[in-house]
């Protein structure tokens, strides 16, 4: 899959759990060998040793934005791997981006719900189904917003907005 991307650039990752964030954000961060993924996950598990332990998140959202102001900063393009579903997340990301003038694209998965939770099905600690649902919904009531909104995505802030699609396309 090809997504045209600026260089250098903050991509944002955004999907529910299962949609294939991570495996996308590995594909495009390595179109680039000066790009690098942070994930939120990795920076839970760096923390507490365990990527899954939700009450360490806000911790590593900070430590994950600490290291993007830092690469920012040096002006290196980075994928930054979350579900961010809902305005405030994919903002506070752009935002960092911003204050060093770099350019972000919004990579926004539409896997379908039941994909979502299949995927959970294989994995060793899935996240639970009403936690996949939440994060699903959550992300569709802001594109129903934005789809709504005269701005659109323009509102948030955003370089360029790309939409994959469960055959693996983006538009």
């Amino acid at each position: 899959m090809f997504i045209p991307l600026p260089t250098p650039c903050v991509v944002v990752m955004a999907g529910a759990s299962g949609a294939g964030k991570s495996t996308l954000a590995a594909r495009l961060a390595a179109t680039d060998p000066d790009t690098v993924v942070i994930s939120y996950d990795r920076c839970r598990e760096e923390l507490c040793g365990d990527p899954h332990d939700q009450i360490f998140t806000p911790a590593a959202v900070q430590l994950a934005h600490d290291r993007l102001d830092r690469r920012c900063g040096w002006g290196l393009s980075t994928v930054v791997d979350g579900t961010h579903t809902t305005r405030h997340e994919r903002v506070s990301v752009r935002e960092i981006a911003d204050r060093h003038g770099i350019p972000t694209a919004l990579v926004v998965l539409t896997t379908p719900l039941g994909t979502c939770q299949a995927r959970q099905t294989v994995r060793t600690h899935p996240v639970p189904r009403i936690v996949v649902t939440r994060q699903h919904l959550a992300l569709a009531d802001s594109l129903r917003a934005l789809a709504t909104s005269p701005a659109g995505f323009a509102a948030e802030g955003f370089a360029t907005v790309h939409f994959t699609h469960p055959s693996g396309g983006a538009r």
